[in-house]
């Protein structure tokens, strides 16, 4: 007996926002491919390239990881002692802020305002939050 095929619904921004069997449910639509897990892939898959020449990215770039990924992250690239020493030379409800935080938000202003000091590119956080998220 084989499997029926999934079909992933893509939004504008080429994220995966949605599955199924019945691809004309879905405005856009693509086939996963057989390695496609929902519990692992759904929120952190991106569909890129042009029209015809598309390819499902399965570790995107997850919008949030926890306080405890992120440091790993950043100690296994040998960052982690330069950021917090530049979080020690920030007010001091920066520094509360980043010792307290649960979770890590790519888009948050104190991480944006970090990267920016340690000289980060937002390729250099994008992949740090794709590692942290694996950790």
């Amino acid at each position: 007996m084989t499997a029926m095929p999934l079909f992933l619904s893509i939004g504008p921004d080429g994220a995966v926002n949605g599955l199924g069997s019945d691809p004309t449910v879905f405005v856009r639509s693509f086939l996963a491919p057989p390695e496609f897990d929902p519990a692992r892939h759904l929120a952190t898959a991106r569909l890129i390239g042009d029209a015809g020449n598309e390819q499902l990215l399965l570790t995107g770039v997850p919008s949030v990881v926890t306080a405890r990924q992120g440091r790993l992250a950043l100690l296994e690239a040998g960052l982690l002692d330069g950021i917090e020493a530049a979080i020690r030379e920030m007010p001091r409800a920066a520094q509360i802020t980043f010792e307290y935080a649960t979770e890590f938000a790519r888009d948050w202003p104190l991480l944006l305002a970090v990267a920016e000091a340690a000289n980060l590119s937002d390729e250099d956080v994008d992949n740090l939050f794709i590692r942290a998220a694996t950790l």
